[in-house]
């Protein structure tokens, strides 16, 4: 089984982390001159990653502009995939350093779905983050599930999506190796 696991919020919480002052207020994480993450008191008002850093200042003056520092998440997004994994097979992160990674769960006779509620309870005590995940045979429909739902794991029984018979699901990339993280 496949997993598609996100840690909503991951650098806005990291930097509220941070700077305890930031507590309560709208955060945005920016790069570039974008919109890179945002806080739920953002996304409440309408902001979202990826708009730009000056139409987020002008819809919500009040928010907290932190730069993005990949080098402050660097830990944290590490322990978070050393405990990825313990529960899976194999751990392709999203991106170099994003909130998200696939993860290869053990197969049907296994115990895939109590594995990803325990990874998820896990995460959540040793770093105080929230997570949510789709489980399902394929990467696409792991992702897809997992969308609509914050702090949800949501299953998709092999068999039950629809996804087309000429297509076989996609594995995850192999096992990476901790060096090859970069996070």
């Amino acid at each position: 089984m496949i997993a598609y696991l996100e840690i909503p919020y991951l650098f806005s919480l990291l930097e509220r982390r941070r700077n305890p002052a930031l507590v309560g207020r709208p955060i945005l994480v920016s790069h570039r001159r974008e919109v890179m993450d945002c806080s739920p008191e953002a996304v409440s008002a309408g902001l979202f990653p990826g708009m730009p850093l000056r139409h987020a200042r002008l819809t919500l003056p009040e928010a907290a502009v932190c730069e993005y520092q990949p080098d402050h998440y660097r830990d944290d997004l590490r322990a978070a995939l050393d405990l990825c994994a313990q529960f899976a097979l194999a751990v392709e992160p999203v991106s170099a350093l994003a909130n998200a990674a696939f993860l290869d769960l053990p197969g049907p006779g296994e115990r895939p779905l109590e594995d990803a509620r325990e990874l998820a309870a896990r995460l959540r005590r040793t770093s105080g983050l929230a997570s949510k995940a789709g489980l399902a045979t394929s990467k696409l429909v792991a992702r897809i599930v997992s969308r609509p739902m914050e702090n949800a794991l949501v299953w998709v029984p092999p068999g039950a999506s629809r996804t087309s018979s000429r297509r076989s699901p996609s594995p995850v990339s192999g096992r990476c190796r901790r060096s090859s993280w970069n996070a």
